[in-house]
């Protein structure tokens, strides 16, 4: 893993670990759990670790591998299906032992919900429904059992749509929009002698809208210089709702919008092919992103990356690596290993390397290497991910590591500040995903992936 290398050689993803910098601190890494405490299910806490809650999820199929919502600190909602239809369905109570669908279908009236969003303060969803010939715009308050309301509706039929929130009371919702609804399907593909080709469908009109949450305004239709070639539905939105990034129709090609301006920037990578979105940083001021080298672009080269809106420049932070976290004042922890790299991989993709987490303070060019006491394959460290809790300054991250008896997951925290941490758990029956209750005091684990899912609720190390 390279770390910190100028921001000058961005564009040459190099495997050679910090070659930079001055030698980094390494702290002491934390004992892993003895053998014969690794049992055979999703979650089993470690030692010392209180469990709040343990939910299997039975009736209800995960719509993707993606982490538990928080709806304040006393519910925790999952994205799935019943009965075939887009459900959000959460868990509440001081045992989480309750539970109730917060959207469905029929919380928009029988249409087909697009996209959900969260507010910041976790007390309202904003839920996209595609109704006939009309995008509605639904809010509904994720405490109570009020229904839902339409805040906006826009015309046109949709089947794609995103939303998001910019602040308290506004929101951004693009769409691809079809004029009308479109005819209802012929009962035969059969096209006979007598009989014309239908004429191709036109193309979907890219919109994208902004929505005040209290009614009395109808939907800001925005037009940004880059609306043709930017895909609206996908947008990720910065935490203080002025900038976007967006992908281009040439995958390799990210645009970054400015909503006061309504225009947008091209990112301009030299020599790099962007790969997947990270996050922002807490201001906005840059975001973290995963890219690869034009002519090498298998996984033993992808690095995590930030790019600095003011200087509209990107710097590399760490290669091969995936899993990175903005955990404060600028700097980012990232996971993966001093040993890790391309030639290593390709020489033995079933290798083991010590998984270790890097504190970078980008800004005053500082490293601290933690190691985490594990070892685990190349696939698991660039597949997992990193959880920050700026309330309690804890990082949590999940990943797969080796034993005598049987592979098992390995759930961990660490603390930003003192640069340690420990074990929270266990599991053999599949790999995990987490966050942090909005106050710190919890995290939420879904483990079991992909076919035992259970949902645990864990108290934060003290």
């Amino acid at each position: 893993m390279v770390v910190l290398a100028a921001a000058a050689a961005a564009a040459q993803i190099a495997n050679n670990y910090f070659e930079a910098l001055p030698p980094a601190s390494t702290a002491v890494a934390p004992k892993a759990p003895p053998p014969p405490e690794i049992p055979n299910v999703p979650f089993a806490p470690a030692r010392n670790v209180h469990v709040e809650a343990m939910v299997s999820i039975k009736d209800f199929s995960l719509l993707g591998p993606w982490a538990p919502l928080w709806l304040g600190n006393k519910a925790v909602a999952l994205l799935g299906t019943r009965r075939g239809r887009v459900t959000m369905l959460a868990w509440y109570g001081e045992d989480f032992s309750n539970s109730r669908v917060v959207a469905d279908a029929q919380t928009v009236q029988g249409g087909a919900i697009l996209d959900m969003a969260i507010s910041r303060d976790a007390r309202r969803l904003a839920i996209a429904a595609a109704g006939g010939d009309k995008l509605q715009i639904w809010l509904r308050d994720t405490h109570s059992s009020a229904p839902a309301t339409v805040i906006a509706t826009i015309d046109g039929h949709c089947d794609k749509a995103g939303v998001a929130w910019l602040d308290a009371d506004t929101l951004a919702v693009g769409a691809l929009l079809h004029p009308g609804t479109p005819p209802p399907a012929s009962e035969s593909a059969i096209i006979g002698p007598a009989q014309q080709v239908p004429a191709a469908p036109p193309a979907p009109r890219r919109s994208l809208y902004i929505v005040r949450t209290d009614a009395k305004q109808a939907p800001a239709a925005m037009a940004p210089d880059c609306l043709g070639s930017l895909d609206p539905v996908t947008l990720t939105w910065g935490p203080g709702g002025r900038y976007a990034v967006g992908q281009n129709d040439e995958q390799a090609q990210w645009a970054l919008l400015d909503r006061t301006k309504a225009v947008c920037q091209a990112i301009r990578l030299t020599g790099i092919v962007p790969t997947g979105f990270i996050e922002w940083e807490e201001k906005s001021r840059s975001f973290l992103f995963t890219a690869v080298p034009v002519g090498s672009p298998d996984p033993g080269h992808i690095a995590v990356m930030e790019y600095t809106i003011a200087t509209h420049k990107a710097r590399l932070l760490a290669s091969p690596a995936t899993a990175a976290v903005y955990v404060g004042g600028g700097k980012v922890a990232v996971l993966g290993s001093r040993r890790l790299n391309a030639a290593a991989m390709a020489a033995n993709p079933e290798a083991l390397f010590p998984a270790e987490i890097a504190w970078v303070d980008p800004m005053q060019s500082e490293l601290n290497i933690v190691p985490t006491g594990f070892l685990s394959t190349a696939a698991e460290l660039l597949h997992a991910h990193l959880r920050y809790s700026a309330a309690k300054g804890l990082v949590a991250t999940s990943f797969q590591t080796p034993h005598p008896k049987a592979p098992f997951t390995v759930l961990m925290w660490l603390s930003a500040a003192g640069h340690n941490g420990g074990v929270l758990g266990t599991g053999r029956l599949g790999s995990m995903l987490e966050s942090w209750s909005p106050d710190g005091s919890q995290l939420a684990v879904l483990a079991g992936l992909p076919d035992h899912p259970t949902l645990a609720i864990v108290a934060a190390p003290q």
